[in-house]
């Protein structure tokens, strides 16, 4: 699991930025619902794009975060998220931004699409939001804190949610220049498929944490490296008391590759499998 970091917020200060965050999220979720189809408007790079909502959303975020927080922005649209893994001296903290999770699905009118917003201190997650805007829900969490659900704290599942035992995968086709090639998700994903018979690929590894840190799934694992991915769902996990690691199974921290984050047991199972795989 991961440790509660040192930070330089305590939790009385960390709470307050965390309802600053909730509070400007909030009135963003109907355009992101009015828009639920949009086309994509700006190509990146083979195979990706952004919607007129991704940049929209990313913009006002910014805006409004540093505004009231006085804490710079950084999003997945408009670049200068820093480099965690190449940094050498800890950098001042900075609110990360994905404005869609699961662009592909927003545009398509797929319903599992996020928005994920979370504060780095010290090298280290330590605010996750997670708004799921098609259902109506808005996740929250600090690393000192539980897991708040639509401003109250979310209360375990029934215990038939938790035996179903669903499982949360990444994306099944990486990137050329990724450290988990295809050939090797496919063969993870056929390892995995035989312990947990009921995974599910949503398209959003937003919506595969979210689900975790509410017990729907058992566990998820995510491919990327990129903090505006998965920052989020870490603090999330956290607060919900599973384990988070990277893909090597050290302690997630902004600049790892991929995440696992599940139940002991089941993070356990997931781990053998990857090293197998591998």
């Amino acid at each position: 699991m991961v440790d509660t970091p040192d930070t330089e917020y305590d939790a009385q200060q960390l709470e307050q930025l965390r309802r600053s965050a909730e509070r400007i999220l909030q009135p963003l979720l109907p355009t992101f619902r009015g828009g639920l189809g949009s086309p994509p408007a700006v190509k990146k790079a083979p195979g990706d794009f952004a919607t007129a909502v991704d940049l929209q959303l990313e913009r006002t975020l910014s805006e409004e975060l540093s505004a009231q927080t006085g804490i710079s922005c950084a999003g997945e649209e408009f670049g200068a998220v820093r480099d965690y893994a190449s940094a050498h001296t800890t950098p001042a903290p900075q609110w990360v931004i994905d404005p869609i999770d699961g662009t592909s699905n927003y545009s398509a009118g797929n319903p599992q699409c996020a928005i994920l917003v979370s504060l780095i201190a010290q090298g280290s997650a330590v605010i996750g939001l997670t708004a799921l805007p098609a259902t109506g829900e808005l996740l929250s969490a600090t690393v000192h804190s539980g897991v708040y659900l639509n401003g109250v704290e979310a209360l375990e599942p029934p215990e038939h949610v938790r035996s179903i035992t669903q499982f949360g995968f990444g994306s099944i086709v990486s990137p050329r220049d990724s450290r988990f090639p295809t050939e090797l998700r496919h063969r993870l994903l056929g390892e995995l498929i035989t312990r947990f018979p009921r995974l599910r690929i949503t398209g959003s590894v937003g919506v595969d944490l979210a689900y975790t840190a509410l017990g729907r799934f058992g566990g998820a694992v995510s491919f990327s490296p990129h903090p505006w991915d998965n920052a989020a769902g870490c603090v999330l996990n956290i607060a919900a008391g599973n384990v988070v690691t990277d893909l090597a199974g050290t302690p997630w921290r902004p600049g790892g590759i991929g995440m696992v984050a599940a139940t002991p047991r089941i993070h356990e199972v997931v781990m053998d499998v990857i090293r197998q795989a591998q």
